[in-house]
């Protein structure tokens, strides 16, 4: 049985309904027509700073020894074509499968070697000498950490 007061009821019931379905597809409009491609990008990770790309390991490499070895912009730009050279070399093996692990790892020393020895020849006497300083304290460097390491038992 509908009385008026049911009648009354039931309208305003369906009017609440109806505004509270317009206010959610209003609400969720701007979020269906945003751009997949312009979503946030996930937040760096502790260590970006130290990973490959663009600000990556790379340029922060090249800022440090810019700046300790007092670089001029010419030897920047020169150093900077190498690394990036180096790079595209490294990545190329990267993705060769056909080539054993072994042999890939002697084609990525031999590329280091080749790097190292273009970037000597971009220094002066005086930078080369604090270059290779700088490398020697990498090289003791990494070395303790490896020798601290905890190393994994075999399986």
């Amino acid at each position: 049985m509908n009385t008026p007061l049911t009648a009354r009821k039931s309208t305003t019931f369906r009017h609440a309904l109806c505004a509270v379905l317009v206010a959610a597809g209003i609400a969720a409009t701007p979020m269906l027509a945003q751009d997949p491609s312009a979503q946030a990008q996930p937040a760096p990770t502790p260590h970006a700073q130290w990973q490959g790309g663009p600000h990556g390991r790379g340029d922060m490499y090249m800022h440090h020894m810019a700046k300790a070895l007092n670089l001029t912009e010419d030897q920047k730009t020169q150093i900077k074509a190498i690394q990036e050279g180096g790079r595209q070399q490294m990545m190329a093996l990267h993705e060769d499968t056909s080539t054993p692990k072994e042999a890939k790892r002697e084609k990525m020393m031999a590329f280091h070697q080749e790097q190292e020895a273009k970037i000597k020849a971009v220094l002066t006497a005086e930078q080369l000498t604090k270059y290779e300083a700088m490398q020697q304290k990498m090289k003791e460097r990494r070395a303790a950490h490896q020798a601290s390491a905890p190393t994994t038992p075999a399986a």
